[in-house]
């Protein structure tokens, strides 16, 4: 594994995401996300975990707390993703492959209507609107170009249904300049493109097979797995020049089928 500017970029790409610092939790998720449904034994998680200086201790209870919490499940030794750790695997799949639907120039539009509201009921919403693509214009007011699949996520728009109005919307003007106000799109576009050249840094090592490289992978992984769920997924008339959410879609793709197969050959080598 190569030293140096390399683990710096990771390091920094992490920083710039606002990601928080490597947790038992989320290292163990990551594994078990890596080898889809075969599972894996605690020793090899314990193992895994090492990696990144996690003790065998702090990992073993986080497995029992991860199971008793429902986000994990052991079926013949072995561990499996479950409850809300398995939704969320889909939600970054389908991140992963959008379905883009033609763009008519409506908007989608979430007014919210209660007056009062729980802290906890704010938070759901906040979720579900995350969830479901949609970007706060001001507060109690959600929009996003109606190009998406209008029954995604069910579960997330019946709690929208309870807290909003629906609206379908016109802009009135240039549309790109609506939603420029919505998204950091330049943003997103330049940490796009440093992803993109940290993924292809690492992938060096992961092509012959080293190890060293799953801990650096896992977080640039990780960062991208994130950025990808931030994407606003906006029609191509709305799009910035040079937009590169396909390409960090393809490089990921490639990265991803390669940091799992040496994960695969690391959890079978005995």
């Amino acid at each position: 594994m190569r030293e140096g500017p390399a683990a710096v970029e990771y390091e920094q790409v992490w920083r710039d995401l606002g990601l928080r610092p490597l947790k038992a939790r989320s290292i163990i998720a990551s594994a078990l996300l890596g080898v889809e449904d075969s599972g894996i034994g605690s020793r090899r998680i314990v193992q895994f975990a090492n990696l990144f200086n996690v003790p065998e201790g702090t990992t073993r209870v986080t497995l029992s707390r991860m199971t008793s919490a429902g986000e994990l499940k052991s079926e013949g030794g072995l561990y499996h993703l479950d409850g809300r750790l398995r939704d969320r695997r889909l939600r970054q799949f389908s991140s992963r492959t959008p379905n883009l639907i033609a763009w008519d120039g409506a908007f989608e539009m979430e007014i919210v209507h209660l007056e009062r509201r729980e802290a906890v009921d704010r938070l759901a919403l906040r979720a579900a609107m995350t969830n479901l693509n949609l970007g706060e214009f001001r507060e109690g007011v959600w929009t996003r170009p109606g190009n998406l699949d209008p029954g995604r996520r069910l579960e997330d728009r019946a709690l929208v249904r309870e807290q909003c109005y629906a609206v379908e919307a016109r802009v009135e003007g240039d549309p790109r300049e609506f939603v420029g106000r919505i998204w950091d799109l330049d943003g997103w576009r330049d940490l796009a493109n440093r992803l993109r050249r940290s993924m292809a840094i690492v992938l060096c090592d992961l092509e012959v097979g080293s190890v060293e490289a799953l801990a650096p992978g896992f977080m640039i992984a990780a960062a991208v797995t994130h950025h990808l769920m931030a994407d606003p997924l906006l029609p191509d008339e709305l799009l910035p020049a040079r937009w590169p959410g396909g390409l960090l879609r393809d490089d990921w793709e490639r990265f991803d089928g390669m940091w799992k197969s040496v994960l695969r050959e690391w959890f079978e080598d005995e």
